[in-house]
């Protein structure tokens, strides 16, 4: 069962309106969330908060592209903090080729499709239950 307080989301997106969108679709279940235009401003911010704060527990990496997420991934799974984080992609521009690639690298999820605030949600919290 999650214990929603106990988790940090760090929302990664450029578009202003596309981290709006997220954050709106998880803020009603109690999770700590951050958001940051960049993996690089995400990445300041978690080093600049107080050691009692918990690391992200999942990355909601939206509108990168592939090249982009797979940067994002490299990154994320070779820092001490990140490494364990689940990671969810959110890109209506992938392929299913490159959404495979991306989930053998150790992405959690991949959500191509329109987006859709409940069916984002559902994708944080599926990803969050998983562990993976």
């Amino acid at each position: 069962m999650l214990n929603p307080g106990s988790i940090f989301i760090e929302i990664v997106a450029a578009d202003p309106g596309q981290r709006a969108q997220c954050f709106q679709a998880i803020d009603q279940y109690g999770f700590r969330i951050s958001s940051a235009g960049s993996l690089v401003e995400a990445f300041k911010t978690i080093e600049q908060r107080s050691t009692d704060v918990p690391r992200p527990s999942l990355f909601a990496c939206v509108g990168m592209g592939f090249d982009g997420v797979q940067a994002a991934v490299k990154e994320l799974r070779s820092h001490p903090w990140t490494a364990s984080a689940r990671i969810l992609v959110v890109d209506e521009s992938l392929t299913v080729e490159q959404s495979l690639v991306l989930i053998d690298a150790g992405v959690s999820d991949c959500y191509c499709k329109p987006f859709l605030a409940p069916m984002f949600s559902a994708r944080v919290r599926g990803a969050l239950r998983s562990g993976g």
